[in-house]
Order: structure tokens, then sequence, then C-alpha cells
């Protein structure tokens, strides 16, 4: 199994790789769901960071 870091940093050189051992493999495709992935996991920790201080606050406001 390849790593997605070295597939990410040389498509190149993977794809050649591929090649000679008589596979086609579309890397376009899997490095733009890869993207996708990596965009939906940043918008994902942003969400859990706005709960987080959400829940700080109604924490402080219920101590008043």
């Amino acid at each position: 199994m390849l790593d997605i870091r070295l597939i990410r940093e040389e498509r190149e050189r993977v794809e050649k790789a591929l090649k000679n051992r008589g596979l086609r493999v579309d890397l376009g495709e899997l490095l733009a769901l890869d993207g996708e992935r990596r965009q939906l996991l940043q918008e994902s920790e942003a969400l859990k960071h706005q709960r987080n201080m959400a829940s700080g606050q109604i924490g402080l406001f219920l101590k008043e």
C-alpha cells in the first residue's frame, strides 16, 4: 500500500512505477478525492472548535 503523502509529493514517480508494473491508476482522481477529504477534515475541525468555544461560553453563563 502506498502512502498518500508519497503520491502527493512524487506523483510522476509513482505513476511511472505503476506503469512499469503494468497497472493503470487514475492518480488525478485519487488526489482530487484526497483534496476533498482534507478540506472536509478542516471544516470539521473548525466546527468542533466553534462547538467547544460555545460550550465554554455556555458554562460561563451558567456559573453566573
